[in-house]
């Protein structure tokens, strides 16, 4: 299984973006945590309970799912600029339907 690698949103596409379906690292925790290690690799956008995500599990509560994935953003706009810094524009789709708490960690931040 192979997730689309098109822009996802043709009427919104800007001069430069990185699609960011395909593996990433993921854990099952109990806690919010960041992970000490990584149980495997999902495939994304696909949902662990998905056969396409490789995982194959589906969370019970309390239980938090956690991804990880390393990329260099590419050249270009990307995103809007503000009067004090770049701002990068990310979407999560995935996370739409269920409660979320996202964390993006920078090396350049």
């Amino acid at each position: 299984m192979h997730p689309l690698p098109e822009y996802p949103r043709p009427s919104m596409r800007r001069d430069s973006y990185v699609n960011l379906n395909g593996p990433w690292d993921y854990a099952i925790t109990q806690s919010s945590e960041f992970p000490a290690k990584w149980d495997g690799a999902i495939l994304v956008p696909y949902s662990p309970e998905a056969k396409a995500s490789g995982v194959g599990r589906t969370l019970q509560p309390g239980q938090w799912l956690h991804y990880h994935r390393t990329f260099t953003p590419p050249a270009g706009e990307g995103g809007r600029r503000t009067a004090q810094k770049k701002l990068q524009i990310m979407d999560f789709p995935f996370c739409e339907s269920v409660q979320t708490q996202v964390t993006i960690r920078s090396r350049n931040a």
